[in-house]
């Protein structure tokens, strides 16, 4: 998804994670399944919670407030893009069976300290329906 950001092993718990992989990197997550009815054929479409988590190290810098703001910029401009491409089929490799993807929400900012290290992250939610026949 990037070719710069290293994907977290363990995107359900970041705190698990070696704190290495976190300083810029991105993890996908399913949250939960949700099935359609199901027609005389047999088909059905099947709604996915897929997620996108961000994360980046915060250098702190207590007297300068313009590294956490530089920060959150980026992660939110991180963000925007994980969004274009999963609104852009062709970008991501979807297969045949995903009939839609949607976006429904970014959270705000989120902080994480594992060690003596600080983290910012955020996550990108996207319900993806996806035809199956039974």
């Amino acid at each position: 998804m990037f070719a710069t950001k290293q994907e977290i092993p363990m995107p359900y718990s970041l705190e698990d994670n070696a704190i290495n992989v976190l300083t810029d990197s991105y993890g996908i997550k399913i949250n939960d399944v949700a099935e359609g009815p199901i027609d005389v054929l047999k088909d059905t479409n099947v709604t996915y919670s897929i997620s996108v988590v961000l994360t980046r190290e915060l250098v702190r810098v207590d007297s300068d407030v313009s590294i956490l703001h530089t920060n959150v910029k980026q992660i939110y401009e991180d963000a925007l893009t994980v969004r274009k491409r999963f609104l852009n089929a062709d970008q991501v490799g979807v297969p045949t069976s995903v009939a839609k993807i949607d976006y429904t929400s970014t959270t705000g900012i989120q902080f994480l300290k594992a060690k003596k290290f600080n983290y910012i992250s955020v996550e990108i939610f996207f319900p993806v329906d996806i035809s199956e026949t039974i």
